[in-house]
């Protein structure tokens, strides 16, 4: 071996011997704790049943600065830097907790539940989801936006509607009646003046509130499927009608022939 690889390789060895020194210097020193602090003073505290683990590529640099604490502008010898730039995707379960970034805080890296799975087939989510919305109220939630950008599409949406899930199951009543008052109107919305046709949230309220959704107590939105339902029921009795109408008919034509 050359005399210059010789020298190379002991200082290489030197180097790592001094660096477990320190190591076990500082161990010694917490007492047989090694202690992990972040920006905001939050401490972790890794003794001999725990394990520090570092995932190549998921965005953390390491600084090892080997000097006496307190005597450079970084008072700790080792630092950890989340680099969001250089992660890469890693495997989590719902339970994991991850660094989010806060941009309205200058501490801005945040520990928070994961919740969400992905098992490579079906995606789980614990929580609510706002498709261009920042606070969901519900467990999908899309802008009320009369565009693109506030309308969902799809083959079909299916609706529990199984009799093992429901009590109290009722005819409605009086369908016909309720079905009186309503009004369906054309109109234009006013975000995009498009032109429609619906119903009116707040007089479906005064007959039909079972089809209404509410925001701070208001009507505000209507549930258009549910009242199929309804027409289904003055369908059927109108057809009522219809029969007995078709069997007085029936009877007077008897009575006519028999008069001539």
């Amino acid at each position: 071996m050359a005399r210059g690889q010789r020298r190379s390789s002991r200082n290489k060895f030197n180097t790592s011997r001094a660096l477990q020194r320190l190591i076990d210097q500082r161990i010694s020193l917490e007492s047989g704790k090694w202690v992990l602090e972040d920006d905001d003073g939050t401490e972790v505290q890794i003794t001999s049943g725990k394990e520090v683990k570092y995932i190549s590529g998921g965005g953390l640099d390491i600084n090892w600065t080997d000097t006496s604490p307190g005597s450079d502008a970084d008072p700790y010898d080792l630092t950890l830097t989340v680099n969001p730039a250089d992660a890469t995707a890693v495997d989590s379960a719902t339970t994991d907790l991850i660094l989010l970034a806060d941009a309205s805080d200058s501490n801005n890296l945040k520990k928070a539940t994961l919740g969400y799975a992905w098992d490579g087939t079906n995606f789980y989510i614990n929580g609510k989801v706002g498709i261009g919305v920042t606070s969901p109220s519900y467990a999908l939630d899309i802008p009320n936006n009369s565009d693109a950008t506030g309308t969902a599409r799809a083959n079909a949406f299916v609706t529990y509607s199984s009799k093992k899930l429901k009590k109290n199951i009722k005819r409605i009543k009086n369908p016909l009646k309720i079905v009186e008052k309503l009004r369906g109107v054309t109109f234009d919305w006013k975000d995009t003046n498009k032109r429609e046709i619906g119903l009116i949230a707040e007089e479906v309220h005064k007959y039909l509130p079972e089809v209404v959704s509410y925001e701070n107590k208001r009507p505000a939105a209507l549930d258009y499927p549910k009242l199929t339902a309804l027409l289904i029921e003055c369908v059927k009795d109108l057809q009522s009608k219809i029969d007995f109408l078709e069997k007085k008919v029936s009877s007077h034509a008897v009575d006519i022939k028999k008069e001539r």
